[in-house]
This record gives structure tokens, C-alpha cells and sequence, in this order.
């Protein structure tokens, strides 16, 4: 019995000695000032009940640990601490040197009446100029088009304007403030107002019935960009951009420069886009369509989205290729 009494007197000093004033309150409730080893059992019971009639567990409370008084023998479970896992760090993106434009190329760009700011984007396009300054010739972009003028600024707009329609065409969309610089761009534009995606990135765009997201705060602006029609315009004609790899292959188109090589077949194009497009005739892959009685075979996925849009609007609004190959096989 002196163990158990020496045991509480210890527990009390221990409570006191460490400022666990809350928990000592207690205990003091429960035993008697003038202690005895004929009350001990006694007291520890009431002390038991008393922790039970609060019905809930103290939150906060400065006792570090819990007591079950009455319990058998258990094993005892130590708290596991959990590491805190640095978060992953992203990679560093690698800075691109700037492009330095020779001072004869922008002195050359300011011959022929275009403006200076545009003497980069030119140099990086990898033109011949020398060839340009001996010719002084720019070519249409409208595909099957031949028309060519002599170089400076707006050369071609009024050509666009007058032979292929190109003005301002305003999205239909009421939330969209895009305006399309031809009927071929304003209907592309519409598609990003319903097309569905497979995966869904964590910046998302906050246009009504626009349902793109994106990866990067870089892209979702450049997406913005195009709602509020905050673009940048071609210097030769109407064409209208937001990201700058289109428009280094819209000026490609302008000089009909061709350095994406095939090397299977040694055949050339103006865009890394068009060289993709075109490996897929080498690759020997067809895609026939499961919806037409006659399956109509299409050599690449761009002919197969394009059938699936002029002869099956019906079946879906959407022509993402994600979507819409469940509708073709591949032989």
C-alpha cells in the first residue's frame, strides 16, 4: 500500500513540479489532505469516476497523456512521427539567350518601311534576305493563292480585304470579345467554346462555356488573351496572333520558306506542324470510318477529324480526336 501512496504523492509532485496546473486541480479534488493508506483505493475510484462524468475528452489540456484507471496490461503504442515531405522542386526552366539581330539586318528591315520592333521576329524566321532584297517580293498565306507585292508595311491587307473577305468577324459567343481577322478564324475560335477535355489542369479558364484549363499561369494568359482580343497583328496583312511560334510560321508562309525536312522522302514544309502531319503517310496507318456504309478510309487523324465534322455533325458537336477515333479504326 506505501508503493501505491508513494506512487500518488509522486504523481501529484510531478504535476506540480511540471505546471500541469489543470491536471493537478483534479487530482487535488479527489484526495483528501490528510491523506491515508486506508483511503488510497477509495480515492483512486473517485478520481476514476470523476474523469468519467466529465463525458468528453479535455481538449488542450496540459496532461500529456491519458489515464485509464482499471485497465489490464496493454502494449504500448508510441506516436509515429510523420516526416514532412519537401515538396517537389519543378525544374528550373533553361533562360534562352536573346537573339541578337545583326545591325545590317535591322537597318535592312528599316528600308523597307517596316518597323523595328518587328526586326527580331523577321531575323529568327531564318529568311534569305538577301535574296528578298534582290527580289522585294512577299507572298499571299491563303493556300492555292499566288499573289505576291513588293515589300513594306500592310502590303497585303488590302488584298486580303478585297480577294479573300479577310475584315473583323466578332465571336457569337456573349462572354468572348474575339474578333476573327477572317471567316476561317472566328470559326476555329468557336470550337475552343465547346470542346471537351480528357485530362483537367489546375488553372482553369473563367470565360462562361469555355472549358479550357491549363497547366501554367503563362498559358491560361495567352488563352485570356484571346477572349478579350488582345492580340498582335502581321505586319504585311490582317493576320492576327497571340502566340509567337504562329506567327514565325505565318511569316514562313510569307516568304515561302521551307526548312522542316522530311527524311524519309526529302519533301519540305513552312511548319514543324505540317511535317507531323505529313510522317503519318509514312507510318502506312489508315483510319476508316465506322459510321459510313461504304467505310471511308482517311490517311491521317487530320482527314479523319475533318470527314467526322463535314459528314457526321449529327453524332457530335465535338471533333477532338480524343473524342472522336472510338467512331474509326485503324488498319
Amino acid at each position: 500500500m506505501n508503493d501505491v501512496v508513494d506512487l500518488e504523492s509522486f504523481i501529484a509532485q510531478y504535476l506540480k513540479l511540471k505546471k500541469f496546473e489543470k491536471s493537478a486541480g483534479l487530482l487535488a479534488k479527489v484526495i483528501p489532505e490528510n491523506f491515508s493508506e486506508t483511503n488510497t483505493l477509495r480515492t483512486m475510484g473517485n478520481f476514476e469516476k470523476y474523469l468519467i462524468e466529465l463525458d468528453k475528452r479535455i481538449v488542450n489540456d496540459d496532461l500529456g497523456f491519458e489515464i485509464n484507471f482499471g485497465a489490464g496490461p496493454s502494449s504500448t503504442k508510441y506516436p509515429v512521427k510523420q516526416e514532412m515531405k519537401s515538396p517537389k522542386k519543378l525544374p528550373k526552366e533553361k533562360k534562352k539567350r536573346p537573339t541578337l539581330v545583326p545591325q545590317d539586318f535591322i537597318d535592312m528591315v528599316k528600308n523597307f518601311g517596316l518597323k523595328e520592333e518587328s526586326a527580331k521576329d523577321l531575323y529568327e524566321t531564318k529568311a534569305c534576305w538577301t535574296a528578298l532584297q534582290s527580289e522585294n517580293k512577299i507572298y499571299c498565306t491563303v493556300r492555292g493563292c499566288k499573289f505576291t507585292s513588293e515589300i513594306y508595311d500592310d502590303c497585303l491587307s488590302k488584298h486580303c480585304a478585297k480577294i479573300h473577305q479577310w475584315g473583323e468577324y466578332p465571336c457569337e459567343n456573349k462572354y468572348c470579345e474575339y474578333v476573327g481577322y477572317s471567316k476561317a478564324s472566328v470559326n476555329m475560335h468557336k470550337a475552343m467554346h465547346f470542346r471537351l477535355f480528357d485530362t483537367n489542369f489546375q488553372y482553369k479558364c473563367p470565360y462562361t462555356n469555355c472549358q479550357s484549363s491549363f497547366k501554367t499561369t503563362g498559358q491560361l494568359n495567352g488563352h485570356l488573351s484571346i477572349h478579350r482580343n488582345d492580340l498582335e497583328k502581321c505586319e504585311f496583312c490582317l493576320y492576327r496572333y497571340w502566340h509567337k511560334h504562329d506567327y514565325k510560321d505565318h511569316l514562313k508562309s510569307h516568304f515561302q520558306i521551307r526548312d522542316n525536312k522530311c527524311d524519309k522522302c526529302d519533301k519540305t514544309f513552312m511548319s514543324t506542324r505540317e511535317l507531323t502531319i505529313h510522317y503519318q503517310h509514312h507510318e502506312g496507318i489508315e483510319y476508316i470510318c465506322m459510321l459510313c456504309n461504304d467505310r471511308k478510309v482517311c490517311k491521317t487523324k487530320k482527314n479523319a477529324s475533318v470527314h467526322f465534322k463535314d459528314c457526321h455533325s449529327v453524332v457530335s458537336q465535338h471533333s477532338n480526336w480524343s473524342i472522336i477515333e472510338k467512331y474509326f479504326v485503324k488498319e
